[in-house]
């Protein structure tokens, strides 16, 4: 049961106690230190708020991004099917974007909080100093007062001193002055005047000593602390009512996400979202929906004897006969002569059959051209006699020349006289296979034919590239980086792949990314790499403990081109001249936060990207046999971070500026992982 008579807090201070410390020669320095250590409680308070809203910032950011990233990389990785996990997935981070839209009013409100403690302890700080020197003013004046009374109280003591001396001396003894020889008498005269004065000054500064101190006892002690007791009071009151701020913006932090989550009005929470997922009926559904496709490569191969061993052509189709009997044997022939020859050429055609149409086909005037070229020359047989079945020979009992049939037209049609080669079928005018007459123009500007080239072209089959417009066609460089092959942080596998090997064998490396390569050597592993991106492993050095400056150079370069070779510039064109403006910034602090705002502005690949390049960077530096700096490092990798044209030294010193910024400010952009210590 609590005491009714106790008294109330405001009364405590009230006590006989309190007052007689509050009147004490040390009142000043209690009130004071206890003022201070207030306004010290304040500035702690206020460092930790801002602390947290920037920390809450730079989580939300985080946060935001994160889940960005996920939603696109879902909605284009996958079908979006009712009640797949991919749908309870979805709506679960959509949980986290609402979990995250709760902090913003979170983030304000400690904002507020924070200036407004900062306020109060400068402030406080403010008029504590201007109490405390009011006080030191009014002791100091009592001070100086009592020391003078005590100057005074010396000099009137000595002369008693000196008249008692005189007193007790021979009254017959004289002494020399500066006025000439003076009798005891004489002396005691002149010490008594003396006293007399320093008696009356002594009792003037005695009492002016006596008034100053009770006046600062009765009127400036109390009332100066009566100010700093008021402003500790107050200053408390602040502080607790800002505390109780805090902790309801947080309990209204922490309700306002478990509605989100789990809300009261009814809607579905997060928990009944993640068990409302049927793993068999969503397999069904997909399964159901699936397009089902017919693997050519694993159709058998049915046997057939070819006619020229005296085998028979298989039988058409019901609707490629149709279309040859209306046709009475003229334009569509020549798909059945076209087909047998093709067979009769054995791998050859096989070979081309074998290459998917995508590459002839775009190209309208490539296929022109080869097809002008190939194309051969029909003319009038030179024998009209009959041929029978028995003048098709096999090969081994021929010249082969004579039997090989010429290379089929891609458009021209054959003469009738060759509307055929179906041994069985007897025409007045057929005379057997004709010789190849046409000769290919191997000089022909629009294409080149080699063993290692397709050097045909039916209309369904392509013709292989050849190494020097790889990297035109390449699978790597100049692809934007959403394209790319990417880690789970949309960065670029190419790109941690360089910056794993360059780090691991480069360490005694100099001039790393400075120095260049062989020529050769950099456009061969370009190509190798546009072929076939997936295989990073040839990124790596043959022989790993016998490893040159010579490879830790060639991977530099390649990832420097890589950089240089992107559609657009890692750091955007549109972003470019803020960049630049933002480098020409004076004050430090104002250039790092607008290089913080607009690193954050960058698309997720860029901005991960930039991140694991600058911390590289960082890295590298630290490095004291590679001796490149971050002034070096910008020179070299300005241009292919920002691009553009820039035609003075000024314009070029601001890019590098920039770059050299990036790397600086780089341990506040981002936030790295701890290695022993944080970057």
């Amino acid at each position: 049961m609590s005491n009714t008579n106790a008294p109330s807090s405001a009364e405590l201070l009230q006590d006989d106690r309190v007052k007689a410390i509050l009147a004490s020669d040390s009142s000043f320095d209690i009130l004071s230190q206890r003022l201070k250590q207030s306004v010290k409680a304040c500035e702690e308070f206020s460092s930790y708020v801002t602390r947290k809203c920037h920390y809450e910032q730079k989580y939300s950011k985080e946060v935001a991004r994160t889940t960005n990233h996920c939603n696109h990389s879902i909605v284009t990785n996958n079908l979006i099917v009712q009640g797949s996990f991919i749908q309870s997935l979805q709506k679960v981070i959509q949980f986290d974007e609402k979990v995250n839209g709760v902090r913003d009013p979170y983030i304000t409100a400690l904002q507020t909080i924070s200036n407004q403690l900062e306020s109060l302890a400068h402030h406080f700080t403010t008029l504590r100093k201007q109490l405390k020197e009011k006080g030191n003013r009014a002791e100091k004046e009592v001070i100086d007062a009592i020391n003078l009374a005590k100057k005074a109280r010396n000099k009137y003591w000595n002369l008693c001193s000196e008249l008692e001396k005189v007193r007790n001396s021979d009254k017959n003894q004289t002494k020399i002055t500066l006025q000439g020889r003076k009798t005891n008498s004489q002396q005691e005269e002149d010490l008594k005047s003396k006293i007399k004065d320093a008696e009356d000054e002594y009792n003037k500064k005695a009492n002016t000593s006596q008034r100053l101190k009770n006046v600062l006892i009765k009127t400036h002690r109390p009332n100066i602390a009566n100010d700093f007791k008021n402003l500790i009071v107050e200053l408390d009151y602040a502080m607790q009512i800002q505390l109780q701020k805090y902790s309801i913006y947080t309990e209204s932090l922490v309700v306002g996400m478990g509605n989100q989550i789990n809300p009261i009005n009814g809607s579905d929470s997060m928990k009944k979202i993640a068990t409302s997922v049927d793993v068999e009926k969503c397999l069904y559904y997909y399964l159901k929906g699936s397009t089902v496709k017919s693997n050519e490569n694993l159709e058998p191969v049915d046997f057939t004897r070819h006619p020229i061993v005296g085998g028979i052509l298989p039988k058409p189709k019901s609707t490629t006969a149709a279309t040859l009997s209306n046709n009475s044997g003229k334009a569509n022939n020549n798909t059945t002569t076209n087909k047998a020859l093709a067979t009769a050429t054995g791998s050859t055609t096989n070979n081309i059959n074998s290459k998917p149409a995508t590459h002839m086909n775009s190209n309208p005037t490539f296929n022109t051209s080869v097809n002008s070229n190939l194309s051969p020359p029909f003319t009038s047989p030179t024998k009209n006699t009959q041929t029978s079945q028995s003048e098709f020979r096999s090969p081994a009992s021929s010249n082969s020349d004579a039997i090989i049939p010429p290379i089929p037209s891609l458009e021209n049609k054959a003469p009738p006289a060759y509307s055929s080669l179906d041994p069985g079928r007897h025409s007045p005018l057929l005379n057997g296979p004709r010789p190849v007459e046409s000769e290919i123009n191997a000089n022909s500007s629009t294409s080149s034919f080699n063993d290692n080239s397709i050097n045909f072209n039916n209309g369904d089959n392509p013709v292989e590239s050849s190494p020097a417009s790889t990297s035109e066609e390449g699978k790597l460089f100049g692809l934007p980086l959403e394209v790319l092959d990417i880690n789970e942080e949309a960065v670029p596998m190419f790109v941690t792949k360089c910056i794993t090997m360059i780090e691991t064998y480069g360490s005694n490396s100099e001039g790393v990314y400075r120095l260049s390569p062989n020529k050769a050597n950099l456009e061969e592993l370009q190509v190798a790499l546009d072929k076939n991106p997936e295989n990073l492993s040839l990124l790596e050095p043959q022989d790993t403990t016998n490893v040159s400056s010579e490879y830790v150079y060639l991977i530099a370069s390649l990832m420097k081109r890589f950089f240089a070779m992107l559609p657009e510039p890692l750091l955007t064109n549109e972003q470019r001249d803020v960049y630049l403006q933002a480098a020409q910034l004076s004050d430090k602090t104002e250039r790092q936060t607008k290089m913080h705002q607009l690193v954050f502005e960058l698309p997720d690949s860029n901005y991960f990207t930039l991140r694991d390049l600058l911390g590289h960077f960082k890295r590298l530096i630290q490095m004291p046999r590679v001796r490149m700096d971050s002034k070096n490092i910008s020179i070299v990798w300005a241009n292919n971070l920002l691009g553009g044209d820039f035609n003075s030294k000024e314009e070029l010193d601001v890019q590098q500026r920039v770059v050299e910024d990036l790397i600086a400010f780089a341990p506040f952009i981002f936030t790295y992982e701890e290695e022993g210590t944080e970057q």
